[in-house]
């Protein structure tokens, strides 16, 4: 046997502990070892047959402890010594640990004798033993003591009675033996072994209630472990005191034997704090205090080689709640029993003592705290080199404070915490600030909400000291301002691990910052709202004072900022009568508005004001006014600064913002006429811009909605006259629309091929047609929105006044479209030469769909009015769009194209339900009216649509022909859904299908573009190369046109986008499905136009294969919708049973495995269920060609669904059919078959529609003429 072989195991420690061994050597030593090992854990064979002799196991625990002795002898210079005993000591621990309960009572003891024999001589070893053997010994002893102390006891005289275990009695081990035994070794080392022995005796190594004991010992051991506590508190502060007193008596001796015994001393006070560690969290806060262990931990956190471990002592206190919580014991029915396994400690001494603990736990933190707080270079150290304990002595304050800070209340302590709390929340380390706002939350809440389940006379509040609230905004706005950085690089790199880093952090700071921001207004509006009064004073005081002085505008942001969100944040009724509010509203509107005129973000934030605080009834008037004169401030001026421009439209947007508050818009109505007025005024001077005068426009628009719709009629002829005159101007239709020829030349930059050379083409003329083009069409695009808005809001008809113009908008805005599409075409990019670019994404598209910019920070953490936002890719908006360069023309292109996919999206929903109404206006829908037109939109949607890249296409699909398809009557889908659908859902198919498979399979996703000098700046910044941006950007457009598309699918499948109609109503029952249509699109599609439900159904099976787990969901609820539509299989193999039973089976099977779809298994499963019960003779072969699924399991499976009636079962049993076969079959099952990737050849008959026979559709269905581009209908 091994273990009676010392010499060999002596040997197999030395080779292991060899680098230089041959290999072959050191596994055979390394096996001796293991077999040592399982031999000491009770888990190695014996050796040879015959019956089990009774003394084998103790012959064998008897030579390992041999064994152990021989290894643990080991000294120096012997080689390897430290490894055998090392090693000894682990064998015997494993000894203890795995077999302690199985060995005779005469082995214990030996063991136990030998174990502190072992300890004894360690204490007084000549030699320093290393800390690995120190450590190693107190653990084992620790192990043998915890099993010593939890072994049951036999009954005796001084037993409890029914054999219950008293731990205040005799049998007590940790008190009767353990303790007198460890306090009794000699010398400081048996101090510090007693301590640590002391330490792991409650956790173990792994930092918990040791995991290896079984439950009922872990509650005898944390019960004798209480009964000792006082004892073992006691003799932590003891060696506490004794030895840091010896320790600062060492080091002020000059001799070489005072720094030796120094270094035993540190060794034994951190020692006896990790000790007082381990109990603190559990432990009573009264009994720590009355040890002493508490003023020591105070006094230790002066020291910098201590101050963690003691601050980390007070933390764990500081989590301890005042109020002790009992436990009935399952024993004696009136004893009572501490729960002591708890983050919260519980404790049966009086409130009174705890009280006085925990003020002393803040006596203890408060002091070094304040001291570290008014050294500069220490509170700068607490987040940077000293950072852990800077965190340490913040979470402390913060777990003190939520738990124990009422103990303060009406004292001047209560300030003196407040003020440490707000100075960490002061650090320039945004790490440090962070750790205090679940602090400020909670004092927010008890000092000014209290708890909101009682009535509010009730409640109890925290009173905390007059004028904390305001200087804890002050802190708050210095904190929400925006790092302005000189260069990219230019971050506090001291406090952060990288630029990213920095700006996330920040961030979320100021994101923090806001919600208590909010929750004050919540709570005390009215002191948030002189809090803003005050500082915004200042703030415009000093720009009144200082016209031109700088640096004003962040704190100024930071400023608005916070009265925007309390305005926000708090009632309408509220904000209205605040007085601080009428106050600053007053200076507002006397502040000279000359003296912000170059100052564009001044401007914005005064906007922003007056936006946050105006839209009330009684100030509404003034405010608008006050902002028209803002506009009205540049009339005259030949330019203004592009700056200034965003300031202006923002003004503008406010007027906008405030006429739509609903307690303002009857004030406001009084006053439309001059509204109306002076916007036109300023437009024919010229003083305001086209996006300005767009957001006025729409302004009165919303002013005057409660007039009735003749009156809504003449205003938006009112608004519209001007672009109605442009856009029906037969001469600039002809010369504008006629081809994609004239359309650039009308709209063109000099940089298109087919102009460079054109001496007829003037720049400047085309960069004005360009503006007015843009902005009549989103005038015609915003107006609409806004009707529309206003009938789901308010259930008003005043959006029927759209109608009238139809016959101007429609054919110019469908013109205009067909143009943008041709230029995606071959052809059409011919005419652009080197301006194709201006068809794919901008620079600012890119960045924010990536959610990159340099150092991969999100954009949303640089963009700011006032700081940061020269970092950021920029392209040219609107207001730069006259100028002669591809990007004013990417923002035309792309922003009409967008603008008009929203206007026809918007009139297609136009409708009358009352037919009275409907006769005497001369219109039913916009499906009827627009009938004639069909064949323009036909070529609209299919023309050059191969060519379009995914975000054009998806925006066609979301924009225009989702809310086409789903406003579209009943009895006009064969007319408009049967021209359009097929050949749009098979183009579809055919795109996503060969996309998606690239994507699978590795291939690059379209064709690369070469980067631009931004882009490659970009890329080399963030480490992201310029191919990876541009696969990242194809695969997220991608994505995101399959939802779309699937969204698509869903409302001709169901109704809606998302399926919710259908299903929500198919739960509640028959009464509420009477309130569906007679029938769906889908329903309808698969009687009369089946090729189209062919390519849907087609859609759907192959995209539950793609990992997106948006486009999973939407396509596994079509998935239920086809099968509920589906007849019951008798065998007979028809087109579409063979599909669902081949195809969609195996794509359902094969997405269980996919993890994007793990969130609704139970509908795949569902699926699947319904499949193979419906389809039981058709999908037998392909499920018995699956491995482990034969006749017999397949028959059981088909006996228990009969069973089951659950569908949570019914699921279940389908999991685990399929679960049979792996997940790897699954997968190579559908890369095999490739479900869906064909259109199936379906007949209507399949899906046992009434009639079968379809009627023939329109004959542009099939017809490849479209109409002619030069004809305006």
């Amino acid at each position: 046997m091994v273990v009676e072989g010392h010499e060999q195991v002596r040997l197999a420690v030395e080779v292991v502990s060899d680098p230089l061994q041959h290999p072959e050597v050191r596994l055979r030593a390394q096996n001796v070892i293991d077999e040592v090992k399982s031999i000491a854990s009770g888990s190695a064979e014996r050796e040879g047959e015959g019956p089990l002799d009774p003394s084998y196991e103790t012959k064998q625990a008897e030579q390992l402890l041999s064994l152990c002795a021989s290894l643990i002898a080991s000294q120096a210079p012997a080689k390897a010594y430290l490894e055998k005993k090392l090693f000894g000591i682990s064998v015997l621990q494993q000894l203890v640990t795995q077999q302690w309960t199985d060995l005779p009572e005469p082995l214990r003891q030996r063991t136990t004798l030998y174990i502190v024999e072992c300890c004894r001589s360690l204490c007084v070893s000549p030699e320093a033993p290393s800390y690995a053997v120190k450590s190693k010994l107190a653990v084992l002893f620790a192990d043998m003591a915890r099993y010593m102390s939890t072994d049951p006891k036999p009954s005796g005289a001084g037993q409890a009675p029914a054999g219950e275990f008293d731990p205040k009695g005799p049998g007590n081990a940790i008190k009767t033996y353990v303790l007198p035994e460890i306090t009794t070794w000699p010398g400081a080392r048996g101090v510090e072994m007693a301590c640590l022995v002391l330490r792991w005796l409650p956790e173990g190594t792994t930092g918990t209630v040791v995991e290896a004991l079984p439950a009922k010992r872990k509650r005898t051991l944390l019960k004798v472990l209480h009964a000792a506590l006082p004892e073992i508190i006691s003799f932590a502060y003891q060696a506490l005191d004794k030895y840091y007193a010896a320790l600062r008596q060492a080091e002020g001796q000059d001799n070489g034997g005072g720094q030796a015994q120094a270094e035993e001393c540190k060794h034994i006070v951190e020692a006896a704090l990790s000790l007082a560690l381990a109990y603190a969290e559990w432990a009573p806060m009264a009994l720590m205090h009355q040890s002493g262990i508490v003023n020591a931990c105070g006094i230790l956190m002066r020291d910098k080689r201590f101050r963690e471990a003691a601050c980390d002592v007070l933390r764990q206190q500081s989590a301890c709640k005042l109020k002790p919580v009992f436990a009935e014991d399952g024993g004696a029915p009136n004893a009572k029993v501490v729960q002591q396994v708890s983050s919260a400690a519980s404790t049966q001494a009086s409130i009174e003592d705890a009280k006085a603990a925990s003020r002393a736990v803040f006596e203890a933190f408060s002091g070094p705290c304040q001291e570290c707080l008014a050294s500069p270079q220490e509170y700068a150290s607490l987040g940077l080199e000293n950072m852990e304990f800077g965190q340490l002595l913040c979470e402390t304050m913060l777990l003190w404070g939520k738990n124990h800070v009422k103990l303060l209340e009406g004292s001047e302590h209560l300030s003196i915490f407040l003020k440490m709390m707000m100075a960490f929340l002061q650090h320039s380390n945004a790490n440090v600030a962070l750790l205090t706002i679940d602090f400020w939350m909670f004092l927010v809440r008890e000092s000014l909400l209290g708890d909101t389940s009682d009535p509010v006379e009730k409640r109890r509040l925290l009173r905390i000291p007059d004028g904390f609230v305001g200087a804890l905004l002050d802190v708050i706005v210095s904190k929400m301002q925006k790092p302005v950085l000189d260069t990219l690089d230019d971050y506090p790199a001291e406090y952060y691990e990288s630029v990213k880093d920095f700006h996330e952090k920040t961030a979320a700071l100021r994101q923090r910052l806001v919600d208590i921001s909010r929750s004050l207004a919540k709570s005390a509006p009215e002191e948030v709202f002189r809090a803003c009064l005050g500082n915004l004073e200042k703030m415009f005081v000093h720009i009144q004072q200082n016209p031109s002085h700088k640096g004003i505008e962040i704190p100024l942001e930071a400023a608005v900022h916070l009265l925007f969100v309390a305005s926000g944040a708090t009632s309408a009724e509220a904000v209205g009568r605040s007085p601080a509010l009428e106050a600053l509203l007053a200076k507002l509107l006397n502040f000279p508005l000359a003296v912000m005129a170059n100052r564009p973000v001044v401007i914005m934030q005064f906007v922003k004001c007056l936006e946050s605080i105006g839209g009330h009834s009684h100030r509404i008037v003034p405010a608008v006014q006050c902002l028209l004169t803002i506009l009205r401030s540049d009339a005259g001026q030949l330019s203004v600064p592009e700056e200034k421009h965003a300031a202006r439209q923002q003004a503008a947007t406010t007027v906008l913002a405030l006429a739509s508050r609903e307690e303002s818009g009857p004030a406001l109505f009084q006053h439309v006429s001059s509204l109306m007025e002076q916007t036109q005024e300023m437009w024919n001077q010229r003083a305001i811009r086209a996006g300005e005068r767009n957001a006025l426009y729409e302004a009165v628009l919303v002013v005057s909605a409660g007039a009735g719709l003749e009156q809504q009629q003449k205003t938006l002829e009112w608004l519209w006259s001007e672009t109605c005159q442009h856009f029906s101007s037969p001469q600039w239709q002809e010369k504008t629309l006629t081809d994609a020829v004239a359309f650039l030349k009308a709209i063109g930059v000099k940089q298109c091929a087919c102009l460079a050379n054109d001496p007829s083409f003037d720049p400047a003329k085309a960069g004005k047609e360009r503006v007015e083009i843009y902005h009549g069409i989103q005038l015609i695009e915003r107006l609409s929105r806004r009707l529309l808005k206003m009938k789901r809001q308010k259930n008003i008809n005043a959006w029927l006044a759209v109608i009238p113009h139809f016959k101007w908008t429609i054919p110019v805005l469908v013109r205009i479209l067909r143009c943008i599409h041709f230029l995606a075409s071959p052809e059409g990019r011919k005419l652009l030469g080197a301006c194709e670019s201006v068809l794919d994404l901008g620079e600012v598209e890119r960045a924010f769909i990536l959610g990159m910019t340099p150092h991969g920070v999100s954009p949303a953490h640089y963009v700011s009015a006032t700081a940061g936002g020269q970092f950021v890719p920029s392209s040219s908006s609107s207001i730069g769009m006259e100028q002669d360069n591809p990007e004013s023309l990417r923002t035309f292109l792309r922003g009409m194209r967008d603008s008009i996919y929203q206007y026809l999206g918007i009139v297609s929903q136009i409708k009358v339900d009352d037919n009275n109404l409907a006769a005497s206006i001369g219109f039913k829908s916009f499906f009827d009216t627009m009938g004639s037109a069909l064949n323009e939109f036909y070529a609209l949607i299919m023309e050059n649509l191969e060519y379009q890249d995914d975000k054009s296409t998806r925006m066609l699909i979301r924009g225009f022909i989702c809310p086409l398809v789903k406003s579209c009557p009943q009895h006009c889908w064969r007319q408009w859904l049967g021209t359009i659908l097929p050949p749009l859902l098979q183009h579809m198919h055919s795109r996503l299908t060969a996309t998606w498979h690239q994507f699978l399979t590795g291939q690059r996703l379209g064709t690369a573009r070469s980067a631009t000098v931004q882009q490659q700046q970009i890329a080399s910044a963030s480490g992201v190369s310029t191919e990876l941006g541009e696969e990242m950007l194809k695969e997220t457009s991608m994505r995101e046109l399959t939802r779309e598309h699937l969204s698509l699918v869903l409302i001709v499948a169901t109704g809606d986008e998302v399926g919710h109609t259908y299903f929500q109503h198919k739960k509640k029952g028959s009464s509420a499905a009477a309130n569906l249509p007679s029938a769906t699109i889908f329903q309808w599609m698969v009687a009369e136009c089946v090729q189209a439900a062919s390519s849907l159904l087609a859609t759907t099976v192959a995209s539950l294969t793609w990992p997106d787990t948006d486009t999973g969901m939407k396509s596994i609820k079509a998935c239920r919708i086809v099968l509920g539509l589906t007849q019951k299989s008798a065998g007979e193999l028809g087109s579409l049973q063979s599909f669902i039973a081949g195809e969609m089976l195996t794509a359902c099977m094969s997405c269980l495995t996919l993890t994007s779809h793990a969130d609704f298994q139970a509908e795949i499963l569902l699926v699947l269920r319904d499949i193979i019960t419906r389809h039981e003779v058709l999908v037998r072969p392909m499920l018995l060609g699956l491995p482990n699924i034969n006749e017999q399991v397949l028959d059981g499976f088909h006996q228990a669904m009969r069973t089951k009636n659950s569908e949570k079962d019914q699921r279940n049993l389908v999991r685990k059919l399929l679960l049979r076969s792996g997940g790897s079959e699954l997968k190579a099952l559908a890369k095999q078959h490739s479900p869906g990737s064909k259109i199936p050849q379906l007949q209507s008959q399949d899906f046992g529609a009434r009639n079968p026979k379809a009627r023939p559709l329109l004959d542009t269905v099939g017809s490849q003429e479209q109409s002619p581009l030069q004809n305006l209908f």
